[in-house]
């Protein structure tokens, strides 16, 4: 990836301690008013590689994507209000939203944290690890990828964005740990939420 700030979006960012912002240990970007992607600090290049997504968020996710491209359907009602709402309640306290971000090795939650910047022309988003450990086996067993268990009907496989669990087409209330399509979700995979993740991370007003 080049550029990593569209023009003009730095002075945007004067109130902060930009060398900080950019020596951050967790993934920080900025959005114009619209979520278009503005900025990128050093270590979102770094997460992805981390966690297998490199060449595609080099290729695909270049300044100026939507936000909401990434958010699957269920979601973008939430994050448009969530925006919505940061720029209502101005910088002071930034608004929160906690979510599950886990590998497949590893359980992680992070804490992400929206500062609206100078008279609602963008955002800076800081998402910040707040629990990091290893599976509980006795929490999330781990289950073979069996295609017959999860391909439904329509022929995908159904995976849960925020914790990563895969719907069991078998017994269509239940989810659960695949590690292996947590580590690469076969092709025909089709992100959503499960019921726990939908009420407990995005509860509706």
């Amino acid at each position: 990836m080049g550029e990593r700030f569209s023009p003009g979006f730095r002075d945007l960012l004067k109130t902060f301690d930009l060398p900080v912002i950019e020596a951050h240990a967790g993934t920080i970007f900025g959005l114009w008013r619209d979520l278009r992607l503005a900025y990128f600090n050093p270590w979102w290049l770094k997460f992805a590689e981390e966690n297998d997504g490199e060449p595609s968020i080099s290729l695909d996710w270049g300044l100026g994507r939507s936000l909401l491209d990434s958010v699957p359907d269920i979601l973008r009602p939430f994050y448009r209000d969530l925006y919505g709402n940061a720029l209502q309640q101005g910088r002071l306290p930034p608004l929160q939203h906690e979510y599950e971000c886990s590998s497949a090795d590893l359980f992680r939650r992070f804490m992400m944290t929206v500062y609206p910047l100078r008279q609602g022309e963008g955002f800076l988003v800081v998402n910040s690890l707040v629990v990091e450990k290893a599976h509980d086996p006795h929490e999330r067993k781990d289950n073979e990828p069996d295609p017959g268990t999860y391909i439904g009907d329509d022929g995908l496989i159904r995976q849960c964005s925020n914790c990563r669990r895969t719907k069991n087409a078998k017994e269509p209330n239940r989810w659960d740990w695949v590690s292996a399509w947590v580590a690469e979700p076969p092709a025909r995979t089709s992100h959503t939420l499960c019921a726990f993740c939908l009420a407990h991370y995005y509860p509706g007003p």
